[in-house]
């Protein structure tokens, strides 16, 4: 493609405007086009990012320049990934997370100390990218990622990190296959029994809208789906074995070491999706901290109700909020509502 012009009606300032840039998602690879007049032509590479052109190319780096992204979780993995992209000077970064930074926090959050206890985490992160990147637009939530407006925001950008250890990744995978936005989901845990260390890691899963795999049919998160079922099929299923009942642990084993390795192979993951130097992007990243091991896994699908065409792929805003019964408003299961974003 030579050259690329295009404008667009806006219905709610009813006038055209145009179109800045158009973000093509591939399977292995992004592809951003900047039509011949729009202001994104101009924009030169920071001189602070000579030696991640070094790295990455010059091509990459470009395009990490022109990315909006969104980072749904600002704790121990949320942060760092905050911290990459703030660097690498993407154009704008949302960020969302409803909990106060606490005590227990400090031990790995990076930037934290004593004096930001008690502050909003997503608001916190948010002022750390502005001192990093003040060119990068930054806009935080410090409430759910379950609010309409919310998910209304994150339906808009061009990537998304999950850095969450909840049920909200199904959340948002359904968001981003519906509004066909890549999705970078990333969890590290430490799990121990009898004062044993059974294992040490994290996970990265790549979900691309389009590939007929997502969190959901993969299997990867299955028995998160239970905290969207209703209270008596809940019920039911712990009775009959399927998945496990009682609360989690309010403080769980973590350490910063473990959070930075995991951001950083997810990040990595990104940035091999978004260049063009290498194909080979796998659906999932496994590290094994016990064992010195990282292994990658490649996965194939046929689509479910979440990623394919005949469900709710590229259906935008038509789709309903995916909300756990125990989060919704009106008491209703969260697949029969239809609340509609935007």
């Amino acid at each position: 493609m030579e050259a690329l012009d295009a404008w667009v009606y806006d219905r709610q300032m009813d006038e055209v405007v145009r179109v800045e840039k158009v973000v093509v998602v591939g399977n292995d690879q992004m592809d951003i086009y900047i039509p011949t007049g729009s202001q994104q032509q101009s924009k030169k590479v920071d001189k602070s990012l000579d030696r991640t052109v070094r790295a990455l190319g010059k091509n990459t780096v470009n395009k990490l320049g022109l990315l909006d992204v969104g980072v749904i979780g600002a704790s121990a993995l949320g942060g760092p990934v905050s911290d990459f992209l703030s660097r690498d000077k993407v154009e704008s970064m949302l960020i969302c997370d409803p909990d106060t930074i606490s005590e227990s926090n400090l031990n790995r959050l990076n930037w934290a100390t004593k004096a930001d206890i008690n502050k909003n985490k997503a608001e916190f992160y948010g002022r750390i990218v502005g001192k990093i990147s003040p060119d990068t637009e930054v806009t935080v939530y410090p409430r759910s990622f379950y609010d309409e407006d919310v998910q209304a925001a994150f339906s808009q950008l061009d990537v998304i990190f999950g850095c969450v250890d909840s049920e909200a990744r199904l959340s948002c995978n359904r968001l981003s296959e519906a509004n066909l936005i890549p999705y970078f989901d990333m969890g590290a845990a430490i799990i121990s029994k009898n004062g044993k260390k059974e294992f040490l890691g994290g996970q990265v899963f790549k979900i691309i809208p389009g590939t007929g795999l997502c969190l959901h049919c993969s299997g990867a998160f299955e028995e998160l789906q239970s905290e969207f079922d209703m209270p008596d099929n809940r019920a039911a299923n712990i009775q009959a074995g399927y998945i496990q009942g009682g609360s989690k642990e309010d403080l769980i084993p973590l350490i910063m070491p473990l959070d930075y390795i995991v951001a950083g192979i997810g990040y990595r993951l990104f940035l091999k999706y978004i260049s063009r130097r290498d194909n080979n992007v796998p659906f999932s990243i496994h590290y094994d901290g016990l064992k010195n091991k990282i292994t990658s896994t490649e996965a194939n699908g046929d689509g479910c109700m979440i990623c394919s065409s005949a469900g709710y792929l590229g259906k935008g805003n038509k789709v309903p909020i995916m909300v756990p019964f125990k989060k919704s408003k009106n008491g209703f299961f969260s697949k029969l509502k239809e609340r509609k974003r935007g």
